[in-house]
Protein backbone atom coordinates (compact mmCIF):
# COMPACT_ATOMS: atom_id res chain seq x y z
CA UNK A 1 0.00 0.00 0.00
CA UNK A 2 1.55 3.43 -0.89
CA UNK A 3 2.27 5.59 1.87
CA UNK A 4 0.24 8.77 0.50
CA UNK A 5 -2.94 6.06 1.29
CA UNK A 6 -1.51 4.92 4.23
CA UNK A 7 -1.53 8.59 5.61
CA UNK A 8 -5.21 9.20 3.99
CA UNK A 9 -6.41 6.13 5.65
CA UNK A 10 -4.84 7.05 8.95
CA UNK A 11 -5.97 10.83 8.89
CA UNK A 12 -9.75 9.52 8.23
CA UNK A 13 -9.66 7.01 10.58
CA UNK A 14 -8.86 9.30 13.61
CA UNK A 15 -10.81 12.41 11.74
CA UNK A 16 -14.31 9.62 11.62
CA UNK A 17 -13.38 8.02 15.32
CA UNK A 18 -13.18 12.11 16.58
CA UNK A 19 -16.46 12.61 15.05
CA UNK A 20 -18.45 9.43 16.34
CA UNK A 21 -16.95 9.74 20.37
CA UNK A 22 -18.49 13.60 19.51
CA UNK A 23 -21.30 12.60 17.73
CA UNK A 24 -22.53 9.95 20.54
CA UNK A 25 -21.41 12.55 23.13
CA UNK A 26 -23.17 15.20 21.84
CA UNK A 27 -26.33 12.73 21.02
CA UNK A 28 -26.88 11.01 24.42
CA UNK A 29 -25.93 15.23 25.75
CA UNK A 30 -28.83 16.40 23.86
CA UNK A 31 -31.40 13.05 24.66
CA UNK A 32 -30.99 13.66 28.27
CA UNK A 33 -31.22 17.62 28.17
CA UNK A 34 -34.37 16.85 26.08
CA UNK A 35 -35.70 13.91 28.15
CA UNK A 36 -35.13 16.50 31.48
CA UNK A 37 -37.11 19.40 28.55
CA UNK A 38 -40.19 17.08 28.06
CA UNK A 39 -40.65 16.02 31.96
CA UNK A 40 -40.23 19.46 32.86
CA UNK A 41 -43.13 20.61 30.06
CA UNK A 42 -45.09 17.79 31.43
CA UNK A 43 -44.81 18.28 34.75
CA UNK A 44 -45.58 21.93 34.49
CA UNK A 45 -48.56 20.70 32.42
CA UNK A 46 -49.69 18.38 35.83
CA UNK A 47 -49.42 21.34 37.78
CA UNK A 48 -51.59 23.38 35.73
CA UNK A 49 -54.59 20.75 35.67
CA UNK A 50 -53.82 21.03 39.40
CA UNK A 51 -54.21 24.80 39.50
CA UNK A 52 -57.28 24.47 37.76
CA UNK A 53 -59.13 22.11 39.41
CA UNK A 54 -58.12 23.73 42.34
CA UNK A 55 -59.14 26.91 40.84
CA UNK A 56 -62.73 25.42 40.15
CA UNK A 57 -63.48 24.03 43.37
CA UNK A 58 -62.47 27.43 44.72
CA UNK A 59 -65.59 28.88 42.71
CA UNK A 60 -67.88 26.15 43.04
CA UNK A 61 -66.96 24.48 46.03
CA UNK A 62 -66.74 21.46 44.14
CA UNK A 63 -64.79 19.22 41.19
CA UNK A 64 -66.69 18.29 38.79
CA UNK A 65 -66.17 14.65 36.98
CA UNK A 66 -66.97 16.43 33.63
CA UNK A 67 -63.30 18.82 34.41
CA UNK A 68 -61.90 15.25 34.90
CA UNK A 69 -62.90 14.03 32.52
CA UNK A 70 -61.55 16.79 29.98
CA UNK A 71 -58.36 16.65 31.60
CA UNK A 72 -57.98 12.62 32.01
CA UNK A 73 -58.86 12.98 28.42
CA UNK A 74 -55.54 15.47 27.20
CA UNK A 75 -53.14 13.49 29.97
CA UNK A 76 -54.33 9.94 28.04
CA UNK A 77 -53.39 10.90 24.29
CA UNK A 78 -49.61 12.24 25.85
CA UNK A 79 -49.54 8.49 26.96
CA UNK A 80 -50.14 9.45 30.54
CA UNK A 81 -52.76 8.91 33.24
CA UNK A 82 -54.23 10.97 35.72
CA UNK A 83 -55.70 9.68 39.07
CA UNK A 84 -57.55 11.40 42.14
CA UNK A 85 -57.54 10.07 45.53
CA UNK A 86 -60.28 11.62 48.23
CA UNK A 87 -58.75 13.10 51.56
CA UNK A 88 -59.05 9.71 52.85
CA UNK A 89 -56.80 8.14 50.52
CA UNK A 90 -59.60 6.19 48.49
CA UNK A 91 -59.83 6.56 44.64
CA UNK A 92 -62.22 9.56 43.72
CA UNK A 93 -61.38 9.34 39.86
CA UNK A 94 -59.23 8.06 37.64
CA UNK A 95 -58.37 8.06 33.88
CA UNK A 96 -58.37 5.48 31.23
CA UNK A 97 -54.68 3.84 31.08
CA UNK A 98 -53.17 4.69 27.69
CA UNK A 99 -53.52 1.54 25.14
CA UNK A 100 -50.36 2.11 24.13
CA UNK A 101 -49.43 0.87 27.58
CA UNK A 102 -51.34 -1.83 27.76
CA UNK A 103 -54.48 -1.79 30.79
CA UNK A 104 -52.24 -2.42 33.60
CA UNK A 105 -52.72 -0.22 36.63
CA UNK A 106 -49.93 -1.52 39.13
CA UNK A 107 -48.31 0.97 39.98
CA UNK A 108 -45.24 -1.03 40.13
CA UNK A 109 -44.94 -0.44 36.21
CA UNK A 110 -45.55 3.31 36.67
CA UNK A 111 -43.65 6.57 37.78
CA UNK A 112 -46.08 9.23 39.33
CA UNK A 113 -45.50 12.84 39.86
CA UNK A 114 -48.08 13.26 43.25
CA UNK A 115 -49.39 16.77 44.85
CA UNK A 116 -51.93 17.46 47.36
CA UNK A 117 -54.97 19.92 46.44
CA UNK A 118 -55.47 22.30 49.35
CA UNK A 119 -58.04 25.04 48.73
CA UNK A 120 -57.22 27.41 51.67
CA UNK A 121 -57.66 25.88 54.85
CA UNK A 122 -59.57 22.38 52.53
CA UNK A 123 -57.69 19.23 52.18
CA UNK A 124 -59.25 17.89 48.62
CA UNK A 125 -57.01 14.97 48.09
CA UNK A 126 -54.20 14.14 45.98
CA UNK A 127 -53.61 14.47 42.51
CA UNK A 128 -50.87 11.49 40.40
CA UNK A 129 -49.49 11.59 37.15
CA UNK A 130 -48.62 8.31 36.24
CA UNK A 131 -45.96 8.06 33.61
CA UNK A 132 -44.33 4.72 32.23
CA UNK A 133 -41.28 3.88 34.22
CA UNK A 134 -38.91 2.07 31.76
CA UNK A 135 -39.82 4.70 29.09
CA UNK A 136 -39.88 8.62 28.23
CA UNK A 137 -43.21 9.07 26.42
CA UNK A 138 -42.70 11.90 23.33
CA UNK A 139 -44.84 13.51 21.01
CA UNK A 140 -45.30 12.50 17.77
CA UNK A 141 -43.33 16.12 16.98
CA UNK A 142 -41.13 15.39 19.37
CA UNK A 143 -39.75 11.82 18.50
CA UNK A 144 -39.99 13.31 14.85
CA UNK A 145 -37.33 15.88 15.98
CA UNK A 146 -35.17 13.37 17.89
CA UNK A 147 -35.31 11.12 13.97
CA UNK A 148 -33.99 14.54 12.29
CA UNK A 149 -31.68 15.11 14.86
CA UNK A 150 -30.11 11.34 14.85
CA UNK A 151 -30.46 12.12 11.16
CA UNK A 152 -28.43 15.25 11.04
CA UNK A 153 -25.54 13.52 13.87
CA UNK A 154 -24.74 10.82 11.14
CA UNK A 155 -25.24 12.62 8.33
CA UNK A 156 -22.80 15.36 9.77
CA UNK A 157 -20.37 12.24 10.26
CA UNK A 158 -20.48 10.89 7.11
CA UNK A 159 -20.05 14.23 5.50
CA UNK A 160 -17.26 15.04 7.39
CA UNK A 161 -14.97 11.67 7.33
CA UNK A 162 -15.66 11.74 3.27
CA UNK A 163 -14.13 15.56 3.55
CA UNK A 164 -11.25 14.53 5.93
CA UNK A 165 -10.75 11.66 3.62
CA UNK A 166 -10.08 13.96 0.51
CA UNK A 167 -8.12 16.55 2.71
CA UNK A 168 -5.74 14.00 4.06
CA UNK A 169 -5.33 12.80 0.21
CA UNK A 170 -4.80 16.22 -0.30
CA UNK A 171 -2.26 16.77 1.85
CA UNK A 172 -0.67 13.22 2.09
CA UNK A 173 0.23 14.02 -1.82
CA UNK A 174 1.61 17.24 -0.55
CA UNK A 175 3.45 15.56 1.85
CA UNK A 176 4.60 12.34 -0.58
CA UNK A 177 5.32 13.60 -3.69
CA UNK A 178 8.54 15.34 -2.81
CA UNK A 179 9.54 11.51 -0.59
CA UNK A 180 9.20 10.01 -4.04
CA UNK A 181 11.07 12.70 -6.06
CA UNK A 182 13.77 11.69 -3.54
CA UNK A 183 13.68 8.27 -3.38
CA UNK A 184 14.13 8.35 -7.16
CA UNK A 185 17.18 10.52 -7.10
CA UNK A 186 18.25 7.82 -4.07
CA UNK A 187 17.74 4.94 -6.30
CA UNK A 188 19.97 6.84 -9.01
CA UNK A 189 22.81 7.58 -6.78
CA UNK A 190 22.69 4.26 -5.51
CA UNK A 191 23.13 2.83 -9.46
CA UNK A 192 25.74 5.34 -10.50
CA UNK A 193 24.03 8.28 -11.85
CA UNK A 194 25.65 11.29 -9.42
CA UNK A 195 24.19 14.20 -11.52
CA UNK A 196 20.52 13.56 -10.28
CA UNK A 197 19.31 16.66 -7.99
CA UNK A 198 16.28 17.22 -5.97
CA UNK A 199 14.35 19.82 -6.75
CA UNK A 200 12.11 20.85 -4.21
CA UNK A 201 11.37 24.58 -3.15
CA UNK A 202 10.10 24.29 0.44
CA UNK A 203 10.90 26.14 3.36
CA UNK A 204 10.60 22.95 5.91
CA UNK A 205 11.65 19.66 6.91
CA UNK A 206 11.33 18.03 3.69
CA UNK A 207 13.11 21.11 2.05
CA UNK A 208 15.91 20.63 3.95
CA UNK A 209 15.84 16.93 3.40
CA UNK A 210 15.82 17.12 -0.09
CA UNK A 211 18.98 20.02 0.06
CA UNK A 212 20.70 17.20 2.78
CA UNK A 213 20.36 15.05 -0.65
CA UNK A 214 21.64 17.50 -2.93
CA UNK A 215 24.52 18.21 -0.54
CA UNK A 216 25.13 14.12 -0.13
CA UNK A 217 25.04 13.76 -4.23
CA UNK A 218 27.78 16.58 -4.16
CA UNK A 219 29.95 15.17 -1.53
CA UNK A 220 29.74 12.32 -4.00
CA UNK A 221 30.99 13.23 -6.91
CA UNK A 222 33.46 15.97 -5.32
CA UNK A 223 34.67 12.23 -3.82
CA UNK A 224 34.20 10.22 -7.24
CA UNK A 225 36.37 12.99 -9.15
CA UNK A 226 39.38 13.06 -5.93
CA UNK A 227 38.97 9.10 -6.49
CA UNK A 228 39.32 9.13 -10.46
CA UNK A 229 42.18 12.16 -10.06
CA UNK A 230 44.07 10.17 -7.19
CA UNK A 231 44.04 6.83 -9.70
CA UNK A 232 45.64 8.84 -12.69
CA UNK A 233 48.24 10.70 -10.22
CA UNK A 234 49.41 7.54 -8.51
CA UNK A 235 49.82 5.57 -12.24
CA UNK A 236 51.54 8.95 -13.47
CA UNK A 237 53.51 8.82 -10.13
CA UNK A 238 54.28 5.00 -10.61
CA UNK A 239 54.63 4.87 -14.25
CA UNK A 240 57.65 7.65 -14.10
CA UNK A 241 60.20 5.79 -12.20
CA UNK A 242 59.38 2.41 -13.43
CA UNK A 243 59.60 3.35 -16.87
CA UNK A 244 63.16 4.97 -15.56
CA UNK A 245 64.36 1.79 -14.13
CA UNK A 246 63.08 0.16 -16.88
CA UNK A 247 65.13 1.77 -19.28
CA UNK A 248 68.23 2.11 -17.37
CA UNK A 249 68.32 -1.87 -16.87
CA UNK A 250 67.74 -3.19 -20.39
CA UNK A 251 70.53 -0.32 -21.30
CA UNK A 252 72.79 -2.71 -18.76
CA UNK A 253 71.74 -5.66 -20.01
CA UNK A 254 71.94 -5.28 -23.75
CA UNK A 255 75.48 -3.40 -22.95
CA UNK A 256 74.90 -0.36 -24.31
CA UNK A 257 75.64 1.40 -20.47
CA UNK A 258 77.83 0.13 -18.07
CA UNK A 259 76.60 0.58 -14.60
CA UNK A 260 79.02 3.04 -13.19
CA UNK A 261 78.36 4.88 -9.94
CA UNK A 262 76.37 8.19 -11.35
CA UNK A 263 74.04 5.57 -13.07
CA UNK A 264 73.51 3.45 -10.45
CA UNK A 265 72.63 6.57 -8.03
CA UNK A 266 70.22 7.59 -10.49
CA UNK A 267 68.37 4.00 -10.33
CA UNK A 268 68.54 4.58 -6.80
CA UNK A 269 66.88 8.00 -6.69
CA UNK A 270 64.02 6.29 -8.79
CA UNK A 271 63.55 3.63 -6.05
CA UNK A 272 63.39 6.55 -3.36
CA UNK A 273 60.63 7.68 -5.05
CA UNK A 274 58.48 4.76 -5.20
CA UNK A 275 59.55 4.32 -1.60
CA UNK A 276 58.28 7.77 -1.09
CA UNK A 277 54.97 7.60 -3.23
CA UNK A 278 54.07 3.93 -1.20
CA UNK A 279 54.54 5.68 1.98
CA UNK A 280 51.86 8.28 1.08
CA UNK A 281 49.70 5.27 -0.09
CA UNK A 282 50.30 4.15 3.52
CA UNK A 283 49.26 7.03 5.32
CA UNK A 284 46.30 7.35 2.93
CA UNK A 285 45.12 3.64 3.79
CA UNK A 286 45.34 4.50 7.59
CA UNK A 287 43.44 7.39 7.00
CA UNK A 288 40.75 5.47 5.75
CA UNK A 289 40.90 2.89 8.04
CA UNK A 290 40.82 5.64 11.03
CA UNK A 291 43.67 6.57 13.04
CA UNK A 292 44.64 5.29 17.01
CA UNK A 293 44.99 7.89 19.47
CA UNK A 294 46.43 7.42 23.25
CA UNK A 295 45.58 10.35 24.68
CA UNK A 296 47.69 11.79 27.56
CA UNK A 297 48.86 15.08 29.26
CA UNK A 298 51.29 17.28 27.74
CA UNK A 299 53.31 20.65 27.43
CA UNK A 300 52.11 21.44 24.02
CA UNK A 301 53.98 24.92 23.46
CA UNK A 302 57.09 22.35 24.57
CA UNK A 303 56.38 19.86 22.03
CA UNK A 304 55.97 22.89 19.13
CA UNK A 305 59.50 23.96 20.35
CA UNK A 306 60.82 20.79 20.20
CA UNK A 307 59.24 20.13 16.72
CA UNK A 308 61.29 23.90 15.16
CA UNK A 309 63.96 23.36 16.26
CA UNK A 310 64.61 19.87 14.67
CA UNK A 311 63.15 21.44 11.31
CA UNK A 312 65.35 24.57 11.71
CA UNK A 313 68.24 23.46 9.57
CA UNK A 314 65.65 22.06 6.66
CA UNK A 315 64.23 25.58 7.10
CA UNK A 316 67.64 27.50 6.84
CA UNK A 317 68.70 25.09 3.61
CA UNK A 318 65.73 26.59 1.99
CA UNK A 319 66.97 30.06 2.21
CA UNK A 320 64.26 30.68 4.38
CA UNK A 321 63.74 33.12 7.68
CA UNK A 322 62.10 31.62 10.55
CA UNK A 323 60.71 32.72 13.60
CA UNK A 324 58.93 31.42 17.08
CA UNK A 325 56.75 33.05 19.14
CA UNK A 326 55.64 30.54 21.68
CA UNK A 327 53.71 30.56 25.37
CA UNK A 328 54.79 27.71 27.90
CA UNK A 329 53.01 25.71 29.90
CA UNK A 330 50.24 25.06 27.56
CA UNK A 331 48.90 21.86 28.95
CA UNK A 332 47.05 19.53 26.51
CA UNK A 333 45.18 16.06 26.83
CA UNK A 334 46.65 14.48 23.15
CA UNK A 335 48.66 11.74 21.99
CA UNK A 336 52.24 13.24 21.68
CA UNK A 337 52.75 11.42 18.47
CA UNK A 338 49.77 12.53 16.32
CA UNK A 339 50.36 16.17 17.53
CA UNK A 340 53.71 16.16 15.88
CA UNK A 341 52.60 14.64 12.32
CA UNK A 342 50.37 17.30 12.57
CA UNK A 343 52.68 20.23 13.26
CA UNK A 344 55.10 18.79 11.14
CA UNK A 345 52.13 18.53 8.25
CA UNK A 346 51.97 22.42 8.90
CA UNK A 347 55.49 23.73 8.75
CA UNK A 348 56.46 21.76 5.84
CA UNK A 349 53.58 22.52 3.63
CA UNK A 350 54.85 25.94 4.72
CA UNK A 351 58.35 25.44 3.53
CA UNK A 352 57.14 23.62 0.34
CA UNK A 353 54.92 26.16 -0.96
CA UNK A 354 56.89 29.00 -0.16
CA UNK A 355 58.46 31.58 -2.07
CA UNK A 356 62.55 31.84 -2.69
CA UNK A 357 64.11 33.43 0.34
CA UNK A 358 60.36 33.46 2.35
CA UNK A 359 59.51 33.62 5.51
CA UNK A 360 58.01 31.65 8.02
CA UNK A 361 56.40 31.93 11.32
CA UNK A 362 54.72 29.76 13.77
CA UNK A 363 52.88 31.55 16.93
CA UNK A 364 51.42 29.46 20.05
CA UNK A 365 49.39 31.32 22.64
CA UNK A 366 46.83 31.15 25.06
CA UNK A 367 43.23 32.02 24.39
CA UNK A 368 40.53 32.83 27.00
CA UNK A 369 37.09 31.04 26.48
CA UNK A 370 33.92 31.56 27.72
CA UNK A 371 33.49 27.75 28.50
CA UNK A 372 36.28 25.46 30.15
CA UNK A 373 40.30 26.38 30.73
CA UNK A 374 40.50 28.54 27.17
CA UNK A 375 42.24 27.02 23.88
CA UNK A 376 46.05 26.29 22.14
CA UNK A 377 46.21 28.73 19.73
CA UNK A 378 48.67 27.74 16.70
CA UNK A 379 49.26 29.92 13.71
CA UNK A 380 51.68 28.32 11.05
CA UNK A 381 51.93 31.58 8.48
CA UNK A 382 54.46 31.40 5.06
CA UNK A 383 54.98 34.08 2.19
CA UNK A 384 53.86 31.79 -0.45
CA UNK A 385 51.72 32.30 -3.28
CA UNK A 386 48.49 31.68 -1.30
CA UNK A 387 45.47 29.57 -2.31
CA UNK A 388 43.17 29.90 -4.69
CA UNK A 389 39.62 31.16 -3.04
CA UNK A 390 37.93 28.36 -4.93
CA UNK A 391 40.24 25.60 -3.35
CA UNK A 392 39.73 27.08 0.15
CA UNK A 393 36.47 24.86 1.06
CA UNK A 394 38.32 21.73 0.17
CA UNK A 395 42.05 21.60 0.84
CA UNK A 396 41.29 19.65 3.68
CA UNK A 397 39.84 17.14 1.84
CA UNK A 398 41.54 14.11 0.81
CA UNK A 399 43.09 13.56 -1.67
CA UNK A 400 42.20 17.23 -3.21
CA UNK A 401 45.50 18.81 -4.47
CA UNK A 402 44.87 22.29 -6.18
CA UNK A 403 47.55 23.41 -8.49
CA UNK A 404 47.89 19.54 -9.40
CA UNK A 405 51.32 20.03 -11.45
CA UNK A 406 53.30 21.97 -8.42
CA UNK A 407 51.88 19.61 -6.20
CA UNK A 408 53.24 17.01 -7.46
CA UNK A 409 56.64 18.93 -8.85
CA UNK A 410 56.44 19.43 -5.02
CA UNK A 411 56.19 15.55 -3.67
CA UNK A 412 52.58 16.18 -2.19
CA UNK A 413 49.85 13.50 -2.24
CA UNK A 414 46.73 15.23 -1.33
CA UNK A 415 46.56 14.12 2.19
CA UNK A 416 48.25 15.71 4.38
CA UNK A 417 45.66 18.18 5.39
CA UNK A 418 43.34 15.58 5.49
CA UNK A 419 46.09 13.77 8.00
CA UNK A 420 45.94 17.51 10.26
CA UNK A 421 42.23 17.96 9.67
CA UNK A 422 41.70 14.09 11.23
CA UNK A 423 44.29 14.65 14.52
CA UNK A 424 42.45 18.20 14.76
CA UNK A 425 38.66 16.03 15.18
CA UNK A 426 40.16 13.92 17.56
CA UNK A 427 41.34 15.96 19.79
CA UNK A 428 38.54 18.08 20.08
CA UNK A 429 39.87 21.03 18.48
CA UNK A 430 39.68 22.64 15.00
CA UNK A 431 41.73 23.85 12.36
CA UNK A 432 41.43 26.23 9.29
CA UNK A 433 42.59 29.05 6.88
CA UNK A 434 42.58 31.88 8.81
CA UNK A 435 43.68 34.03 5.84
CA UNK A 436 45.20 34.05 2.43
CA UNK A 437 45.79 35.69 -0.51
CA UNK A 438 48.46 36.51 -2.87
CA UNK A 439 51.13 37.29 -0.21
CA UNK A 440 50.74 34.14 2.04
CA UNK A 441 48.98 31.67 3.95
CA UNK A 442 48.11 31.17 7.85
CA UNK A 443 46.60 27.81 8.73
CA UNK A 444 45.10 27.94 12.51
CA UNK A 445 44.91 25.50 14.73
CA UNK A 446 43.33 25.22 18.28
CA UNK A 447 42.91 22.26 20.74
CA UNK A 448 40.90 22.70 24.60
CA UNK A 449 43.92 23.33 26.94
CA UNK A 450 43.58 21.21 30.39
CA UNK A 451 44.21 21.28 33.92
Amino acid sequence: MRLQTKLGLAFTGVAVAAIIVAVLISNWSVQRNFEHYVHQRHYAYYQQIANNLIAEYTQTGAISKGSLTFYGHQVMMEGYQLRLESPTGELFWESPVPMSHGQSTEKTTWNYHSTSLYAGNDYLGTLYLLYPEAELTLTDQEMTFMGQLNETFWLATSATGLLAFFISMIVGRYLVVPLIQMRQVALQLRSGNLSSQVTIDRKDEIGDLGLAMNHLAESLRHQEALRKTLTADVAHELRTPISTLQGYLEAFRDGVWSPTADLLDACYQETLRLKNLVSDLESLATAEVGLTYDFQPLDFGRLVKGICESLRPKIADKGLLFTVVSADSLIVNGDERRLTQLVVNLIENAIKYNRPRGSIQVTLSREDSAEGLGLARLSVSDTGTGIDPADIPFVFERFYRGDKSRTRLKGGSGIGLALVKAIAIAHGGDVSISDTSSRGTTVVFSLPLSS
